[in-house]
């Protein structure tokens, strides 16, 4: 008997550790898409109900894997079981029927890597339901909501919706579907609805460009600009004020899109890819006026505080012009730059054209020019890389006024591929004027003879460079130490739960005291 008793303690200790590495498996095993969809409307609730519009923030980046692997069937499940209102309900099983028939009419060949084959969303609701129950697992089960976060749940199954939409390229569903679901958001004052809303004009604004009719739609983008400051809606400025600004640069409407954000004040707190979009707009304005200092501190300050390891097209798009704006300076950019892996095939016709630029060669400058017109038509950095044909027609100049200690108008017109002699002459009073070049003109002899190089710390030159890097420093320290501090609602509630614990604290000393007062009396 007492060997039995072993045993069957044992054989129990073997199941308890086989149902702890089964339940380990099952927390280990990463969550479905239906799983991530039903955590995300939990996300929201939670929200909604602490006011916290970060956690919206974190719903969005999660979108990707529910827009590529939830059926549509069972989106229209969802949206039909957690949508209260009927207006925003209506959109969104519009698009997703949409959705379906482009899929259903699509060869099967051609669907959509990533997505799910489902069946159409205008079919009943009990067969769209036995289909999402039939793709629900055991763990996913669905969450209850009040009413509080109805209106927040339903802008975001719409704004999923609309992602469907996108991703398949129909643009003129996607123009009315998100501009219904912003101007129905607009009628509804929650600051929890302004991500939301921001993502639906940023939708509204790209089915318009697509469609080649983005001309059209800058009254209404400044109609919501206008609403988004008068219901201080700080995202919607944000997204608003940088679509407006892409909306003038499409069109080189340069001097209208500087007035627009030296007017606008952009708010603060708001997300950091739109402030990186507003630092880029910002900068290309800035190189394009010939204002390349501070159009080169912006350009840097938005590479910096550019995600580092997603987008990868919109920071290899802000290096191109930081390497353009450097060389309109003067300076040469570091070689480590073209050797990134994420950028080295982005910026290869960027190297070509600093190699030319650095040795001052025109013929170089003009054949790289010439091969690359197009990538550089496409990146829209043409007109500010024709502006670098003079600074290699200065650096050549440059090296000759090193090289030859006199030489005539006439030798250097070839050496630069100069049309005369007076061209050269012109090019090199102009050079002496800005200090590019040490040397003097002999205009009897028609030549160019070079002075003694002075020191160049005897010069400003080192105190501006030390300047530049102190600068540089100094606002990485302020950035660090923004990013540190707390938001000012959580210190008020420690604050006052700290006062309420004082509070609780002399009441509770206060009670012991009377208490022995009367253990006294008595």
């Amino acid at each position: 008997m007492a060997s039995k008793a072993p045993a069957k303690e044992e054989s129990k200790d073997k199941k308890a550790e086989e149902e702890k590495k089964e339940t380990k498996k099952v927390e280990e095993r990463p969550p479905t898409p239906l799983e991530v969809l039903y955590k995300n409307i939990e996300r929201i609730v939670k929200a909604v109900n602490n006011r916290d519009r970060s956690l919206i923030l974190r719903v969005l980046r999660y979108t990707n894997g529910v827009r590529c692997h939830v059926p549509v069937a069972t989106l229209v499940t969802v949206a039909e079981k957690y949508v209260l209102d009927a207006e925003l309900k209506k959109q969104v099983l519009a698009a997703l029927e949409a959705v379906s028939a482009h899929d259903a009419s699509a060869p099967a060949d051609t669907a959509m890597e990533g997505d799910v084959a489902s069946p159409k969303a205008g079919a009943g609701a009990g067969s769209s339901a036995a289909a999402a129950a039939s793709l629900v697992p055991p763990e996913a089960s669905p969450p209850t909501v009040g009413s509080a976060a109805a209106v927040e749940i339903a802008a975001y199954l719409n704004v999923l919706a609309i992602s469907l939409l996108v991703k398949r390229k129909l643009w003129s569903q996607v123009s009315e579907a998100s501009l219904a679901l912003a101007t129905k958001l607009t009628t509804v004052n929650k600051r929890t609805l302004d991500i939301f809303g921001g993502k639906a004009w940023g939708y509204f604004s790209l089915a318009h460009e697509k469609l080649g009719v983005i001309a059209d739609i800058r009254g209404t983008l400044h109609d919501a600009h206008r609403t988004a400051c008068l219901r201080h809606d700080e995202q919607g400025q944000a997204v608003l004020l940088n679509l407006l600004t892409r909306n003038y640069l499409h069109f080189n409407l340069h001097d209208q899109a500087n007035k627009l954000i030296s007017k606008a004040t952009f708010p603060e707190g708001v997300s950091n890819n739109q402030f990186v979009r507003h630092l880029f707009y910002k900068g290309r304005i800035q190189a394009i006026q010939l204002d390349y200092s501070d159009a080169l501190n912006t350009l840097m300050h938005a590479d910096r505080k550019a995600p580092s390891t997603v987008a990868i097209g919109f920071r290899s798009q802000v290096k191109k012009f930081l390497l353009v704006v450097q060389l309109l300076l003067g300076e040469v950019p570091e070689r480590s730059v073209f050797q990134h892996e994420d950028f080295k095939t982005h910026l290869k016709p960027y190297f070509e054209l600093t190699q030319a630029v650095r040795v001052g060669d025109v013929v170089a400058f003009n054949s790289v020019l010439g091969s690359n017109e197009g990538v550089f038509r496409r990146d829209l950095t043409l007109p500010l890389i024709v502006r670098l044909r003079q600074n290699v027609i200065k650096t050549g100049l440059k090296k000759i006024s090193l090289t030859y200690s006199r030489i005539s108008f006439a030798d250097i017109a070839v050496k630069l591929h100069l049309d005369s002699a007076v061209d050269a002459q012109f090019l090199c009073a102009k050079a002496i004027r800005d200090g590019v070049i040490e040397a003097a003109m002999d205009d009897a002899a028609g030549s160019l003879y070079s002075r003694e190089i002075t020191d160049a710390y005897s010069t400003s030159e080192p105190q501006q460079a030390f300047d530049r890097r102190i600068k540089f420093c100094l606002d990485v320290h302020n950035d660090a130490v923004t990013a540190m501090k707390y938001p000012e609602e959580v210190g008020k509630k420690s604050s006052e739960l700290h006062d309420q614990l004082e509070m609780d604290v002399a009441e509770l000393a206060e009670e012991l005291d009377d208490i022995e007062e009367d253990d006294g009396d008595l």
